[in-house]
């Protein structure tokens, strides 16, 4: 396990067609306890309106993706390794790759120590958002856009980019239908912190606009 004072590093896998809880006991069935501190889920509340009434569900904040935390990157390293046709992490040629630390930052301070991020409540003024409670409070400036009838924000992320973890490095001649299904691979898990996946919906609604 991670000593105290420890550097704690979060990265990402891709799991595309399957369900994040069975990747996430997969994880921990596979890899020791000393090399993963923690696999999870971030997650969201937003509102939807059935029935006649509000109700509040909890959403994945990005779809199809873990998040994995570990005290000890070489061994996570080392471990991860064998199970990369397994575990599609985001990464590079020697390995896989953490998040930014403004990246994990961000995510930590917008989930909190439980992964999630609540509904903000805030009006507008002026043609400016106050956000008055909830986790975008003081985070006005990376919202993108507002929805204000699915009481929805569009949040843009600051920081890096992210790297795929190539599941073949190289080839000769033709590609094979194995190296042309791993660079789309590839691009699809590229997208996780660049592109449209540089931007999440969280919860916001907004209860008076003058």
């Amino acid at each position: 396990m991670a000593g105290k004072g420890a550097v704690v590093i979060w990265y990402v896998i891709y799991c595309p067609n399957q369900k994040e809880e069975e990747v996430i006991a997969s994880c921990r069935r596979h890899l020791t306890a000393d090399a993963l501190r923690d696999a999870f889920v971030l997650t969201y509340d937003r509102m939807r309106r059935y029935e006649g009434v509000w109700h509040v569900e909890r959403q994945p904040l990005f779809p199809d993706y873990v998040f994995l935390e570990s005290g000890n990157p070489e061994l996570f390293a080392r471990e991860i390794k064998k199970y990369e046709t397994v575990f599609h992490v985001l990464g590079d040629d020697e390995g896989p790759s953490p998040l930014e630390p403004e990246e994990e930052r961000f995510l930590r301070k917008l989930c909190g120590p439980y992964h999630h991020s609540g509904m903000s409540r805030g009006y507008i003024l002026d043609g400016k958002t106050h956000v008055t409670e909830g986790p975008l409070l003081g985070k006005e400036e990376l919202i993108c856009r507002i929805d204000r009838h699915k009481r929805l924000a569009r949040l843009a992320m600051p920081g890096g980019e992210a790297k795929a973890f190539h599941l073949e490095n190289s080839w000769k001649g033709r590609p094979s239908r194995e190296s042309t299904e791993a660079a789309a691979l590839n691009r699809r898990k590229n997208r996780f912190l660049s592109g449209r996946f540089r931007e999440m919906n969280v919860g916001l609604e907004i209860v008076a606009k003058s």
